[in-house]
Protein backbone atom coordinates (compact mmCIF):
# COMPACT_ATOMS: atom_id res chain seq x y z
CA UNK A 1 0.00 0.00 0.00
CA UNK A 2 1.35 3.65 -0.92
CA UNK A 3 2.98 5.15 1.87
CA UNK A 4 1.31 8.05 3.72
CA UNK A 5 -2.23 6.87 3.81
CA UNK A 6 -4.29 9.91 4.86
CA UNK A 7 -5.46 9.32 8.48
CA UNK A 8 -9.62 9.93 7.39
CA UNK A 9 -8.40 6.83 4.25
CA UNK A 10 -7.15 4.42 6.65
CA UNK A 11 -10.00 2.90 7.46
CA UNK A 12 -11.45 2.24 3.48
CA UNK A 13 -8.05 1.10 3.23
CA UNK A 14 -8.54 -1.69 6.33
CA UNK A 15 -11.75 -2.49 4.74
CA UNK A 16 -10.44 -3.74 1.44
CA UNK A 17 -8.06 -5.79 2.89
CA UNK A 18 -10.17 -7.47 5.34
CA UNK A 19 -13.03 -8.26 2.48
CA UNK A 20 -10.04 -9.53 0.25
CA UNK A 21 -8.62 -11.94 2.67
CA UNK A 22 -12.43 -13.30 3.08
CA UNK A 23 -13.14 -13.16 -0.35
CA UNK A 24 -15.45 -11.23 -0.54
CA UNK A 25 -14.94 -10.18 -4.04
CA UNK A 26 -17.76 -7.24 -4.70
CA UNK A 27 -17.34 -5.43 -0.92
CA UNK A 28 -13.33 -5.63 -1.69
CA UNK A 29 -13.98 -3.77 -4.87
CA UNK A 30 -16.48 -1.19 -3.61
CA UNK A 31 -13.70 0.28 -0.97
CA UNK A 32 -10.93 0.42 -3.77
CA UNK A 33 -13.33 2.14 -6.00
CA UNK A 34 -14.03 4.48 -3.04
CA UNK A 35 -10.40 4.55 -1.84
CA UNK A 36 -9.55 5.82 -5.97
CA UNK A 37 -12.12 8.59 -5.71
CA UNK A 38 -11.53 9.74 -2.22
CA UNK A 39 -7.55 9.59 -3.77
CA UNK A 40 -8.26 11.61 -6.61
CA UNK A 41 -10.30 14.42 -4.57
CA UNK A 42 -7.14 14.87 -2.41
CA UNK A 43 -4.55 14.86 -5.13
CA UNK A 44 -2.87 11.84 -3.65
CA UNK A 45 -1.49 10.25 -6.71
CA UNK A 46 0.25 7.19 -5.53
CA UNK A 47 -2.72 6.14 -3.47
CA UNK A 48 -4.84 6.38 -6.58
CA UNK A 49 -2.40 4.42 -8.80
CA UNK A 50 -2.49 1.78 -5.99
CA UNK A 51 -6.14 1.68 -5.63
CA UNK A 52 -6.56 0.83 -9.59
CA UNK A 53 -4.06 -1.75 -9.06
CA UNK A 54 -5.94 -3.38 -6.39
CA UNK A 55 -9.22 -2.59 -7.80
CA UNK A 56 -7.65 -4.51 -10.98
CA UNK A 57 -6.62 -7.88 -8.40
CA UNK A 58 -10.25 -7.89 -7.06
CA UNK A 59 -12.47 -7.70 -10.53
CA UNK A 60 -10.09 -10.15 -12.08
CA UNK A 61 -10.58 -12.36 -8.98
CA UNK A 62 -14.41 -12.06 -9.90
CA UNK A 63 -14.02 -13.09 -12.59
CA UNK A 64 -14.54 -10.22 -14.55
CA UNK A 65 -11.64 -9.45 -16.72
CA UNK A 66 -12.66 -6.49 -19.14
CA UNK A 67 -13.54 -4.40 -15.77
CA UNK A 68 -10.00 -5.28 -15.12
CA UNK A 69 -8.50 -4.13 -18.10
CA UNK A 70 -10.23 -0.57 -17.77
CA UNK A 71 -9.09 -0.03 -14.45
CA UNK A 72 -5.72 -1.21 -15.77
CA UNK A 73 -5.83 1.21 -18.42
CA UNK A 74 -6.95 4.30 -15.43
CA UNK A 75 -3.69 3.35 -13.52
CA UNK A 76 -1.42 3.40 -16.86
CA UNK A 77 -3.00 6.76 -17.40
CA UNK A 78 -2.11 8.32 -14.27
CA UNK A 79 1.09 8.91 -14.79
CA UNK A 80 3.22 5.91 -12.99
CA UNK A 81 6.84 5.39 -12.96
CA UNK A 82 9.08 2.88 -15.30
CA UNK A 83 8.17 -0.02 -12.77
CA UNK A 84 4.80 0.65 -11.77
CA UNK A 85 4.16 0.67 -15.73
CA UNK A 86 5.51 -2.61 -16.18
CA UNK A 87 3.46 -4.03 -13.83
CA UNK A 88 -0.13 -2.74 -14.78
CA UNK A 89 1.20 -4.00 -18.68
CA UNK A 90 1.98 -7.57 -17.43
CA UNK A 91 -1.30 -7.30 -15.41
CA UNK A 92 -3.14 -6.07 -18.86
CA UNK A 93 -1.42 -8.93 -20.41
CA UNK A 94 -2.84 -11.70 -18.05
CA UNK A 95 -6.21 -10.35 -18.88
CA UNK A 96 -5.78 -9.89 -22.62
CA UNK A 97 -4.89 -13.96 -22.46
CA UNK A 98 -8.34 -14.09 -19.86
CA UNK A 99 -10.39 -13.06 -22.23
CA UNK A 100 -9.15 -14.60 -25.71
CA UNK A 101 -6.70 -11.56 -27.02
CA UNK A 102 -3.78 -13.88 -27.13
CA UNK A 103 -1.77 -12.62 -29.93
CA UNK A 104 -2.37 -8.95 -28.38
CA UNK A 105 -1.37 -10.57 -24.67
CA UNK A 106 1.96 -12.04 -25.97
CA UNK A 107 2.93 -8.79 -28.17
CA UNK A 108 2.38 -7.07 -24.84
CA UNK A 109 4.38 -9.02 -22.34
CA UNK A 110 7.19 -9.69 -24.51
CA UNK A 111 7.73 -5.94 -24.92
CA UNK A 112 7.79 -5.78 -21.01
CA UNK A 113 10.50 -8.31 -21.12
CA UNK A 114 12.65 -6.17 -23.20
CA UNK A 115 13.75 -3.94 -20.64
CA UNK A 116 12.67 -5.47 -16.97
CA UNK A 117 14.54 -7.55 -14.85
CA UNK A 118 13.88 -8.85 -11.41
CA UNK A 119 10.56 -10.16 -9.90
CA UNK A 120 8.83 -8.35 -12.68
CA UNK A 121 10.68 -10.45 -15.05
CA UNK A 122 9.61 -13.61 -13.50
CA UNK A 123 5.88 -12.22 -13.50
CA UNK A 124 6.44 -11.20 -16.88
CA UNK A 125 7.99 -15.03 -18.05
CA UNK A 126 5.39 -16.54 -16.40
CA UNK A 127 2.36 -14.43 -18.14
CA UNK A 128 4.31 -15.37 -21.12
CA UNK A 129 4.42 -19.02 -20.47
CA UNK A 130 0.59 -19.40 -20.05
CA UNK A 131 0.12 -17.38 -23.27
CA UNK A 132 2.50 -19.70 -25.61
CA UNK A 133 1.04 -22.80 -23.75
CA UNK A 134 -2.41 -21.64 -24.94
CA UNK A 135 -1.44 -20.82 -28.34
CA UNK A 136 0.37 -24.21 -28.84
CA UNK A 137 3.96 -23.13 -28.86
CA UNK A 138 5.36 -25.98 -27.05
CA UNK A 139 9.15 -25.31 -27.74
CA UNK A 140 8.95 -21.42 -27.07
CA UNK A 141 6.92 -22.69 -24.07
CA UNK A 142 9.98 -24.68 -23.01
CA UNK A 143 12.55 -21.84 -23.39
CA UNK A 144 10.79 -19.92 -20.77
CA UNK A 145 10.94 -22.65 -18.46
CA UNK A 146 14.55 -22.76 -18.43
CA UNK A 147 14.79 -19.05 -18.11
CA UNK A 148 11.77 -18.85 -15.06
CA UNK A 149 14.39 -22.16 -13.30
CA UNK A 150 17.52 -20.34 -14.13
CA UNK A 151 16.74 -17.64 -12.27
CA UNK A 152 16.96 -19.85 -9.13
CA UNK A 153 14.96 -18.65 -5.74
CA UNK A 154 12.81 -16.42 -5.41
CA UNK A 155 9.66 -15.26 -7.08
CA UNK A 156 10.02 -17.05 -10.27
CA UNK A 157 10.08 -20.92 -8.42
CA UNK A 158 6.84 -21.42 -8.01
CA UNK A 159 5.79 -20.02 -11.56
CA UNK A 160 8.73 -22.28 -13.37
CA UNK A 161 7.52 -25.46 -11.50
CA UNK A 162 4.00 -24.74 -12.49
CA UNK A 163 5.39 -24.39 -16.10
CA UNK A 164 7.51 -27.36 -16.10
CA UNK A 165 4.54 -29.23 -15.35
CA UNK A 166 2.40 -28.12 -18.17
CA UNK A 167 5.74 -28.67 -20.27
CA UNK A 168 6.01 -32.21 -19.19
CA UNK A 169 2.37 -33.01 -19.72
CA UNK A 170 2.44 -31.48 -23.23
CA UNK A 171 5.34 -33.38 -24.12
CA UNK A 172 3.91 -36.88 -22.70
CA UNK A 173 5.97 -36.59 -19.57
CA UNK A 174 2.56 -38.11 -18.00
CA UNK A 175 4.71 -39.80 -14.68
CA UNK A 176 7.04 -36.77 -14.53
CA UNK A 177 4.08 -34.29 -14.72
CA UNK A 178 2.36 -36.11 -11.72
CA UNK A 179 5.07 -35.77 -9.31
CA UNK A 180 5.58 -32.17 -10.07
CA UNK A 181 2.23 -31.03 -9.61
CA UNK A 182 1.95 -33.61 -6.62
CA UNK A 183 5.18 -32.05 -4.58
CA UNK A 184 3.39 -28.87 -5.73
CA UNK A 185 0.50 -29.34 -4.15
CA UNK A 186 2.36 -30.82 -1.26
CA UNK A 187 4.76 -28.17 -0.67
CA UNK A 188 1.66 -25.36 -0.76
CA UNK A 189 -0.66 -26.98 1.33
CA UNK A 190 -1.51 -25.28 4.53
CA UNK A 191 -0.22 -21.70 3.63
CA UNK A 192 -3.48 -19.53 3.59
CA UNK A 193 -1.92 -17.34 0.86
CA UNK A 194 -1.62 -19.91 -1.97
CA UNK A 195 -5.31 -21.81 -1.52
CA UNK A 196 -5.44 -21.24 -4.83
CA UNK A 197 -2.66 -22.57 -6.30
CA UNK A 198 -3.06 -25.72 -4.16
CA UNK A 199 -6.63 -25.90 -5.42
CA UNK A 200 -4.62 -25.12 -9.74
CA UNK A 201 -2.63 -27.78 -9.03
CA UNK A 202 -4.96 -30.54 -7.75
CA UNK A 203 -7.45 -30.01 -11.01
CA UNK A 204 -4.62 -30.69 -13.30
CA UNK A 205 -3.49 -33.75 -11.19
CA UNK A 206 -7.62 -34.44 -12.07
CA UNK A 207 -6.84 -33.48 -15.45
CA UNK A 208 -3.71 -35.97 -15.64
CA UNK A 209 -5.75 -38.66 -13.93
CA UNK A 210 -8.51 -38.53 -16.52
CA UNK A 211 -6.44 -38.02 -19.33
CA UNK A 212 -4.28 -41.83 -18.09
CA UNK A 213 -8.10 -43.47 -17.34
CA UNK A 214 -7.84 -43.69 -13.94
CA UNK A 215 -11.38 -42.90 -13.11
CA UNK A 216 -11.25 -43.32 -9.52
CA UNK A 217 -8.67 -41.30 -8.44
CA UNK A 218 -9.90 -38.34 -10.92
CA UNK A 219 -12.92 -38.52 -8.73
CA UNK A 220 -11.29 -38.09 -5.55
CA UNK A 221 -9.01 -35.28 -7.11
CA UNK A 222 -12.03 -33.29 -8.27
CA UNK A 223 -13.65 -33.03 -5.30
CA UNK A 224 -10.60 -32.07 -3.53
CA UNK A 225 -9.95 -29.29 -6.27
CA UNK A 226 -13.54 -28.27 -5.98
CA UNK A 227 -13.41 -27.76 -2.12
CA UNK A 228 -10.36 -25.60 -2.79
CA UNK A 229 -11.44 -23.55 -5.34
CA UNK A 230 -14.73 -22.84 -3.34
CA UNK A 231 -12.47 -22.03 0.30
CA UNK A 232 -10.61 -19.47 -2.15
CA UNK A 233 -13.60 -17.69 -4.00
CA UNK A 234 -12.81 -18.72 -7.52
CA UNK A 235 -15.78 -19.46 -9.42
CA UNK A 236 -14.18 -19.87 -12.24
CA UNK A 237 -12.11 -22.83 -10.79
CA UNK A 238 -15.50 -24.62 -9.93
CA UNK A 239 -16.70 -24.02 -13.31
CA UNK A 240 -13.15 -26.05 -14.74
CA UNK A 241 -13.86 -28.96 -12.41
CA UNK A 242 -17.75 -29.12 -13.19
CA UNK A 243 -16.88 -29.46 -16.87
CA UNK A 244 -14.45 -32.43 -16.18
CA UNK A 245 -17.00 -33.99 -13.97
CA UNK A 246 -18.70 -34.34 -17.22
CA UNK A 247 -16.03 -35.54 -19.42
CA UNK A 248 -15.31 -38.39 -16.60
CA UNK A 249 -19.21 -39.38 -16.45
CA UNK A 250 -18.84 -39.80 -20.35
CA UNK A 251 -15.76 -41.61 -20.35
CA UNK A 252 -16.91 -44.22 -17.52
CA UNK A 253 -19.94 -44.83 -20.00
CA UNK A 254 -22.64 -42.79 -18.71
CA UNK A 255 -24.99 -42.11 -21.66
CA UNK A 256 -25.63 -38.57 -20.51
CA UNK A 257 -24.57 -36.22 -18.31
CA UNK A 258 -26.97 -33.76 -18.12
CA UNK A 259 -26.21 -30.55 -19.97
CA UNK A 260 -28.37 -28.26 -18.61
CA UNK A 261 -25.85 -28.73 -15.17
CA UNK A 262 -23.38 -26.58 -17.53
CA UNK A 263 -26.13 -23.73 -19.01
CA UNK A 264 -25.12 -21.37 -16.22
CA UNK A 265 -21.56 -21.57 -16.34
CA UNK A 266 -21.36 -20.86 -20.13
CA UNK A 267 -23.50 -18.18 -19.63
CA UNK A 268 -21.74 -16.78 -17.29
CA UNK A 269 -18.51 -17.08 -18.93
CA UNK A 270 -20.51 -15.60 -21.84
CA UNK A 271 -21.62 -12.43 -20.19
CA UNK A 272 -17.92 -12.00 -18.51
CA UNK A 273 -16.35 -12.55 -22.07
CA UNK A 274 -13.84 -15.35 -20.69
CA UNK A 275 -14.28 -16.69 -24.37
CA UNK A 276 -11.53 -19.94 -23.72
CA UNK A 277 -13.56 -20.73 -20.77
CA UNK A 278 -16.82 -20.56 -22.94
CA UNK A 279 -15.22 -22.51 -25.66
CA UNK A 280 -14.26 -25.33 -23.44
CA UNK A 281 -17.57 -25.45 -21.27
CA UNK A 282 -19.24 -25.54 -24.82
CA UNK A 283 -17.08 -28.30 -26.05
CA UNK A 284 -17.83 -30.37 -22.79
CA UNK A 285 -22.21 -29.24 -23.07
CA UNK A 286 -22.09 -29.84 -26.70
CA UNK A 287 -20.87 -33.77 -25.96
CA UNK A 288 -23.18 -33.90 -23.74
CA UNK A 289 -25.69 -32.56 -25.88
CA UNK A 290 -24.62 -34.90 -28.99
CA UNK A 291 -24.73 -37.90 -26.90
CA UNK A 292 -28.27 -37.11 -25.21
CA UNK A 293 -29.77 -37.26 -28.90
CA UNK A 294 -29.90 -33.27 -29.28
CA UNK A 295 -29.17 -31.45 -32.16
CA UNK A 296 -28.14 -28.54 -29.75
CA UNK A 297 -25.01 -30.42 -29.00
CA UNK A 298 -24.06 -30.10 -32.97
CA UNK A 299 -24.55 -26.33 -32.74
CA UNK A 300 -22.05 -25.80 -29.05
CA UNK A 301 -19.63 -28.16 -30.97
CA UNK A 302 -19.38 -25.24 -33.89
CA UNK A 303 -19.45 -22.33 -31.77
CA UNK A 304 -16.85 -23.29 -29.41
CA UNK A 305 -14.53 -24.44 -32.52
CA UNK A 306 -14.97 -20.43 -33.84
CA UNK A 307 -14.28 -19.35 -30.67
CA UNK A 308 -11.17 -21.08 -30.29
CA UNK A 309 -10.41 -20.37 -34.09
CA UNK A 310 -10.68 -16.58 -33.14
CA UNK A 311 -8.57 -16.70 -30.19
CA UNK A 312 -5.95 -18.41 -32.00
CA UNK A 313 -6.09 -21.15 -29.95
CA UNK A 314 -4.80 -24.71 -31.61
CA UNK A 315 -5.00 -27.22 -28.85
CA UNK A 316 -8.42 -26.08 -27.98
CA UNK A 317 -9.93 -26.25 -31.71
CA UNK A 318 -8.02 -29.30 -32.28
CA UNK A 319 -9.38 -30.93 -29.46
CA UNK A 320 -13.31 -29.64 -30.51
CA UNK A 321 -12.29 -31.17 -33.64
CA UNK A 322 -11.42 -34.29 -32.40
CA UNK A 323 -14.80 -34.24 -30.41
CA UNK A 324 -16.59 -33.36 -33.24
CA UNK A 325 -15.42 -36.98 -35.32
CA UNK A 326 -15.44 -38.90 -32.11
CA UNK A 327 -19.34 -37.86 -32.52
CA UNK A 328 -19.82 -38.80 -36.14
CA UNK A 329 -20.57 -35.61 -37.60
CA UNK A 330 -18.47 -31.99 -38.48
CA UNK A 331 -19.15 -28.81 -40.25
CA UNK A 332 -22.87 -28.59 -40.56
CA UNK A 333 -23.76 -31.71 -39.43
CA UNK A 334 -22.01 -33.49 -42.34
CA UNK A 335 -20.12 -36.80 -42.05
CA UNK A 336 -16.63 -36.24 -40.83
CA UNK A 337 -13.99 -35.94 -43.39
CA UNK A 338 -10.46 -37.50 -43.02
CA UNK A 339 -9.10 -33.42 -43.96
CA UNK A 340 -11.20 -32.71 -40.89
CA UNK A 341 -9.36 -35.01 -38.59
CA UNK A 342 -6.00 -34.07 -40.70
CA UNK A 343 -6.96 -30.40 -39.56
CA UNK A 344 -6.59 -31.74 -35.37
CA UNK A 345 -3.93 -33.43 -35.59
CA UNK A 346 -2.42 -30.36 -36.88
CA UNK A 347 -3.72 -28.65 -34.50
CA UNK A 348 -2.30 -30.41 -31.77
CA UNK A 349 1.27 -31.46 -32.80
CA UNK A 350 2.27 -29.74 -29.59
CA UNK A 351 0.36 -31.72 -27.26
CA UNK A 352 1.84 -35.12 -27.99
CA UNK A 353 -0.62 -37.70 -26.44
CA UNK A 354 -3.81 -35.54 -28.09
CA UNK A 355 -1.92 -35.39 -31.12
CA UNK A 356 -1.25 -39.17 -31.24
CA UNK A 357 -5.13 -39.82 -30.36
CA UNK A 358 -5.71 -37.77 -33.52
CA UNK A 359 -3.69 -39.85 -35.47
CA UNK A 360 -5.64 -43.25 -34.78
CA UNK A 361 -9.10 -41.59 -35.89
CA UNK A 362 -7.06 -40.84 -38.88
CA UNK A 363 -6.06 -43.96 -39.65
CA UNK A 364 -9.19 -45.49 -39.09
CA UNK A 365 -10.29 -42.62 -41.21
CA UNK A 366 -7.87 -43.78 -44.08
CA UNK A 367 -8.12 -47.53 -43.52
CA UNK A 368 -11.60 -47.54 -44.82
CA UNK A 369 -10.77 -45.52 -47.54
CA UNK A 370 -8.57 -48.25 -48.30
CA UNK A 371 -5.15 -46.05 -47.87
CA UNK A 372 -3.14 -48.85 -45.74
CA UNK A 373 0.32 -47.86 -45.97
CA UNK A 374 -1.11 -43.92 -44.51
CA UNK A 375 -3.51 -45.51 -41.77
CA UNK A 376 -0.42 -48.04 -40.58
CA UNK A 377 2.05 -44.80 -40.52
CA UNK A 378 -0.52 -42.57 -38.10
CA UNK A 379 -1.13 -45.54 -36.29
CA UNK A 380 2.65 -46.84 -35.83
CA UNK A 381 3.88 -43.29 -34.40
CA UNK A 382 1.01 -42.96 -32.28
CA UNK A 383 1.55 -46.51 -30.74
CA UNK A 384 5.28 -45.22 -30.06
CA UNK A 385 3.62 -42.44 -28.00
CA UNK A 386 1.04 -44.41 -26.09
CA UNK A 387 4.58 -46.59 -24.97
CA UNK A 388 6.26 -43.75 -23.81
CA UNK A 389 3.13 -42.36 -22.08
CA UNK A 390 2.57 -44.91 -20.53
CA UNK A 391 -0.86 -45.31 -21.89
CA UNK A 392 -1.72 -48.81 -22.48
CA UNK A 393 -5.54 -48.61 -23.18
CA UNK A 394 -4.91 -46.26 -26.03
CA UNK A 395 -2.14 -48.69 -26.75
CA UNK A 396 -4.51 -51.46 -27.60
CA UNK A 397 -6.72 -48.96 -29.90
CA UNK A 398 -3.63 -48.00 -32.07
CA UNK A 399 -2.75 -51.79 -32.38
CA UNK A 400 -6.09 -52.77 -33.43
CA UNK A 401 -5.63 -50.33 -36.28
CA UNK A 402 -2.48 -51.52 -37.49
CA UNK A 403 -4.08 -55.47 -37.37
CA UNK A 404 -6.42 -54.40 -39.48
CA UNK A 405 -4.14 -52.31 -41.89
Amino acid sequence: MAQGVPEALRGVVQAGLDRQEASDWAGAAQAWQSLQRAAAEQGHAALELDAWVRLADVLRRADQPRQALQALEKGLASNPDDTQRSLLRIQSSALLLDTGHLQSAEVRVRAVLQDTQGPLRAMALDTLAATLATRGDRLGLGEVVLELENMGPGPGALAARFRRARLERLEGHLDACEVTLAALADSLSGQPQAQGAVAAAITQLAQLALLRGRYDDAELLLQAADEGWEECGRYVGRLEVLALRAELATQRGALTFLPGWLDKGVAYATEREMVLLEARLRRVRGSCRAMAGSEAGHADLDSALLLAEQAGAPFLSGRIRLERARLGFGAQGQAVMASDVERAVEELTGDRVWAARARVLLAELLLEKGQFAQSLEHAAAALCQFKASGLEFDEGAARKVMDRA
